[in-house]
């Protein structure tokens, strides 16, 4: 780090951060050379860890840009500092802990085109459209803009309203009285939590739950994406799947793609409706182009931390001869957390039998 603390709460935030991060390094040393029957225990102290190494991170983000905001012309230093983390966490697609750090940073630098950007990508992708209105205002100015801000600028209200509508649903979801399944996802990465949305697409979740508890999913590839939009795996379904199922995307109470859904993968071009078979992806950010074609069926509960460190192996981009070859990340296993009380099966649109 190229910046000194000052502040108590700077310096805390700090050293809060490095006693994790120490935790992190024991636990990483002892899951590497430990015995393979200790390695469930390792995974799950790390599973613990993750999340609060994130927390302490962003706290001290946040202590910094406070720093630099007592005093802007005498901390320059910080505020460059605090661009080029911002910068790599979204390039990252990690959005959740930098959104307070970049506010102040605009509010004491409005002129800084790339913290604008920053902030209008971040308030888009956490659909906090409120928040971000002033910068998308600016960046929809801009002649090298993303047609992507002009979109959000001209369509504030409906998409503030649509937005509104998913948490209503998603607070149908935790009904103590008839909550929606959930999914305990198990990755190289660490474990992501779900649930699913049966209320509006049944027929997806039942397909969904009956892949998880016959192990389909169990160590299969995770990790074909494009940053900014989804991430990609759980099968090879378009070679010969076993069947297809049928679509619930142009049902009226279909759900929409935010940041974290669960959408199911289909196969064509353009998008053939009832392909669908295993194969699924997590939407890094809310998307309209997703809600045209693919079922939402799912979001991420736990674990975006997560779900934003899964590997994105692009498959549209050319590799060099001499570029290292990615890997994409495993599912390590499928586990149900909890379902209602009645069978879950696949609604087959056709059978390859």
């Amino acid at each position: 780090m190229d910046v000194r603390p000052e502040t108590e709460e700077f310096k805390q935030a700090v050293e809060n951060l490095r006693g994790v991060m120490k935790e992190m390094q024991e636990v990483a040393v002892r899951f590497n050379t430990g015995e393979r029957e200790e390695g469930d225990k390792w995974r799950a102290a790390w599973n613990e860890i993750y999340p609060r190494a994130d927390k302490a991170f962003y706290e001290m983000l946040l202590a910094a840009a406070k720093e630099f905001a007592e005093a802007p012309a005498q901390k320059a230093s910080t505020a460059n500092w605090l661009f080029r983390i911002c910068s790599e966490e979204v390039e990252a697609d990690r959005f959740e802990g930098i959104l307070p750090v970049l506010e102040i940073l605009v509010k004491d630098r409005p002129e800084f085109n790339e913290a604008q950007r920053l902030l209008g990508i971040t308030c888009f992708a956490l659909a906090e459209y409120e928040r971000g209105k002033e910068s998308i205002d600016f960046l929809a100015k801009q002649l090298e803009t993303p047609e992507q801000m002009a979109f959000i600028r001209d369509n504030l209200d409906d998409l503030i309203a649509q937005r509104e509508r998913e948490y209503a649903k998603r607070k149908k979801d935790a009904d103590p009285n008839n909550p929606v399944p959930r999914v305990l996802i198990r990755t190289t990465k660490g474990d992501i939590e779900v649930e699913l949305f049966e209320n509006e697409a049944p027929e997806t979740v039942g397909n969904f739950i009956s892949l998880v508890e016959s192990g389909e999913y169990d160590h299969k590839p995770f990790g074909t994406g494009m940053k900014h939009f989804l991430v990609q795996g759980g099968g090879d379904d378009f070679g010969e799947p076993p069947y297809t199922i049928v679509s619930e995307r142009s049902k009226p109470e279909a759900r929409d793609f935010y940041r974290g859904t669960l959408g199911m993968a289909l196969s064509g071009v353009p998008p053939k409706a009832n392909s669908a078979y295993a194969q699924f992806f997590f939407a890094l950010m809310p998307n309209p182009e997703l809600n045209k074609n693919y079922t939402a069926f799912g979001r991420v509960v736990k674990g975006l931390e997560v779900m934003s460190a899964l590997t994105k192996i692009d498959p549209t981009k050319e590799k060099k001869e001499d570029e290292v070859k990615e890997e994409p990340d495993e599912i390590i296993e499928m586990t149900i957390l909890r379902k209602r009380d009645h069978e879950y099966k696949p609604n087959k649109a056709k059978s390859l039998e």
